[in-house]
């Protein structure tokens, strides 16, 4: 604080947005823990924003740089749908810096055939395991995030993992219900 005043400054102006980010992801998993309450939204039409934010704090937190691109086509997603995509990316985006050491992280969100495809890639150390594994082989052998799995299981997707010496790349498809705009 005493060397640089102005950049102190702007830490603890990113640690506030990074524990206000926090207290929000905090109060949405105890939301999901909870029965349904008719107070809740029916569809998160900020997804795309929530994701947005969250790229730009896990560069400024964790330093890889983070390409993001979401294109739903117009459809909003059931709310329980855009909370799972939001924890999805943000647990894959976490893995790809912290585990993988990766410098660059790309994202890509995506609404077809009213399905959604998810796929991170990353430059990192890849898995301990070569080549593409599915759903079922990653759950067999119990490889992979497994929390990222579960997750994606529970929302009747299903999770492919290709890993290599130059990175690794997660593709994800879940049922997502829309609703056209």
């Amino acid at each position: 604080m005493e060397k640089d005043p102005q950049a102190a400054r702007e830490r603890l102006l990113d640690i506030q947005k990074l524990i206000s980010a926090e207290q929000k992801n905090l109060r949405s998993h105890i939301r999901q823990l909870k029965p349904p309450y008719p107070a809740l939204p029916e569809s998160d039409e900020d997804l795309g924003d929530r994701l947005k934010e969250l790229a730009e704090r896990i560069e400024r937190q964790w330093g890889p740089r983070v390409e993001l691109d979401v294109n739903l086509h117009r459809h909003r997603l059931p709310w329980a749908v855009a909370q799972g995509v939001y924890f999805i990316v943000h647990e894959a985006l976490v893995n790809a810096a912290r585990h993988a050491k990766a410098s660059s992280v790309r994202a890509a969100i995506r609404s077809e055939d009213r399905r959604l495809h998810i796929v991170v890639a990353d430059n990192g150390r890849g898995f301990p395991f070569h080549g593409r594994r599915d759903h079922a082989a990653l759950a067999g052998m119990i490889l992979g995030p497994v929390t990222l799995r579960e997750r994606v299981a529970s929302l009747g997707g299903e999770l492919a993992i290709e890993s290599g010496e130059t990175g690794a790349r997660l593709e994800i498809v879940l049922p997502h219900g829309e609703k056209e705009d």
